[in-house]
């Protein structure tokens, strides 16, 4: 009854089982539509907030939330049969009773903990291990292909913690870029609300995912499609991309410390693909990679990276602050030109690592246990 993140993904790993060719593009979709609901929120909570108060801009986003459930309850019929165990289990009433006071509970303790953030950063950091560490132990527990892929898997999730981290950039550090030495206007229209060049990401997103997501099945089905790990590498240096164009727009700024929009256009454009190609993937990654019955655990801990990443992002965010008394555009200019290439090249190099471990990652994620038994045979002979 209770919609959930796994239970999706287990439900999408049945649709495609035996063609699993085609879960990329079925999880690209998705994150489309993850982010059609992010576009819409960034562009009317900034406007509506403005004009009537933010609580009415956080109810209609509220209200966003109580559709996505109806409509999920409503068409859950079209996936009746390939559900997963639990889904297709009967409704427990105390079970719903319970997991309806859970949540209650779980949103007054975490609306606490914003006021507690030292708390909050030291319970993530013990459930950060505990997760981590009983993944390693899942790791050293199983055998041949299983225990690969389970590397390989760990491999690209610590991957996408240095992503989100950069990721974490555009609410924070590149959010004050565009207010202070951005041009507020785009296309002869004038932007009275910075934020909404935030609205640039889901923007980009919803273009992209269906050439993305056709790219994925048309050069699956021929068998050419890149790697997962490879589509990682790229993602990454798509990202890098993006924060070298920020930086590289100081040479083009006016004298009053201004650059142009279409800077930000094209960074958010380079950085939206690659949170395609990683973030977008992550579903998939998982679905492919890790054994059934350690699904749900697995998917906890692919989202626990964005937690953790959201505290190193915030870290980084404050290599660009500059003093509330400095709001001179040609004095916070040099500031925001100058970190940013830092990220960007720092982030290039981390690229270069990522490209180098591919062909490794590939033969974890390819091993198969005959081909493992063919190996030993080798070996013994």
């Amino acid at each position: 009854m209770v919609s959930s993140r796994p239970t999706r993904l287990r439900c999408s790993r049945k649709l495609y089982e035996g063609d699993e060719s085609h879960l990329d593009s079925a999880f690209t979709m998705y994150y489309m539509a993850v982010n059609i609901g992010s576009f819409i929120s960034m562009l009317l909570v900034p406007i509506i907030g403005g004009m009537y108060g933010l609580s009415l801009g956080f109810s209609i986003c509220a209200m966003g939330l109580v559709l996505a459930v109806g409509s999920f309850v409503g068409f859950r019929y079209l996936v009746r049969g390939i559900d997963s165990p639990a889904g297709a289990a009967p409704l427990s009433l105390p079970k719903l009773g319970a997991t309806i006071v859970g949540v209650i509970a779980m949103t007054a303790f975490s609306a606490w903990m914003l006021s507690h953030l030292s708390v909050a950063h030291w319970l993530l950091l013990i459930i950060g291990v505990c997760v981590f560490g009983v993944f390693f132990k899942m790791i050293f527990q199983s055998h041949g292909a299983e225990r690969s892929k389970m590397i390989a898997a760990m491999i690209l999730i610590v991957e996408a913690i240095v992503f989100f981290t950069l990721y974490q950039q555009m609410p924070t550090s590149l959010n004050f870029f565009a207010i202070k030495n951005v041009e507020h206007e785009l296309l002869g229209i004038t932007i009275s609300d910075a934020e909404v060049f935030q609205t640039l990401n889901p923007f980009w997103i919803m273009l992209a995912s269906p050439i993305l997501a056709w790219m994925y099945s048309h050069f699956g089905d021929k068998g050419t499609d890149l790697s997962m790990p490879a589509k990682f590498a790229l993602g990454m240096l798509l990202t890098a991309g993006s924060f070298l164009v920020v930086g590289f727009s100081a040479d083009f700024a006016t004298a009053g410390g201004i650059v142009s929009a279409w800077w930000l256009v094209a960074s958010y454009f380079l950085s939206s693909i690659g949170e395609l190609l990683i973030s977008g993937l992550g579903l998939s990654m998982i679905s492919k990679l890790v054994p059934q019955r350690l699904i749900g655990f697995l998917m906890g801990a692919w989202f626990l990276t964005s937690s953790i990443s959201a505290v190193l992002g915030g870290w980084v965010a404050t290599l660009t602050t500059v003093s509330k008394d400095v709001v001179d555009p040609v004095q916070t200019l040099p500031v925001y030109s100058h970190v940013f290439t830092q990220i960007g090249v720092v982030t290039l190099g981390v690229t270069v690592i990522m490209a180098l471990t591919v062909p490794l990652l590939n033969r974890l994620i390819n091993k198969t246990d005959e081909t493992e038994k063919e190996a030993q045979a080798v070996a013994e002979h």
